[in-house]
């Protein structure tokens, strides 16, 4: 949050001209960071309070975890820094990072599920798809290193969602088709 604040400052005062950031946009940003952190606190303080050492509790968080969601907003800063987006998309990268900032803080808080990285992917054995995924990040990474950290931090903040939503889809599908058959 200190570098999203430190990126949008400079904008905010500037010795010469008009200030690319308005007074309300840095004001905003410093509420999206005020819930941010927030949030950050209140996550790390559930962590300590709810964590277990079951099976599951090695298979997922409840909620986004504090460093995947560190690592989303320094993946949108890294790209509004990027030389090559500087020109071109700095504007729209920054207008997102201050709802993203926001977004993020809220899902940490959440109690949707989000799978342990490490523990799911990397200690077991590997289907063969997963070679094509690697070549994927390989292109793209070759492509723009910033833009490879954006993709994999919002897919990874996105599959939380997707995996709650195919969840909750499964819970209530047997019920409805239930509901058919009388």
């Amino acid at each position: 949050v200190v570098l999203l604040l430190a990126v949008l400052l400079p904008l905010a005062v500037q010795s010469e001209g008009d200030p690319i950031v308005s007074k309300p946009e840095w004001r905003i940003a410093l509420l999206c960071a005020i819930v941010y952190v927030s949030c950050a606190a209140i996550r790390l303080a559930r962590y300590n309070v709810e964590n277990t050492h079951d099976a599951l509790a090695k298979k997922k968080f409840s909620g986004l975890p504090v460093p995947g969601a560190a690592v989303a907003l320094v993946a949108l800063l890294v790209l509004h820094e990027d030389p090559e987006v500087v020109g071109r998309y700095a504007t729209a990268v920054r207008i997102l990072m201050l709802p993203a900032a926001f977004i993020l803080g809220l899902l940490m808080t959440s109690r949707l599920d989000y799978v342990h990285v490490f523990n799911m992917y990397v200690r077991r054995r590997h289907p063969p798809i997963h070679l094509v995924w690697l070549v994927v990040i390989i292109g793209i990474g070759w492509h723009s290193p910033p833009l490879l950290l954006v993709v994999l931090a919002y897919a990874y903040v996105f599959s939380g969602l997707l995996l709650n939503l195919r969840r909750d889809h499964g819970r209530h599908a047997p019920a409805d088709a239930n509901e058919h058959a009388a």
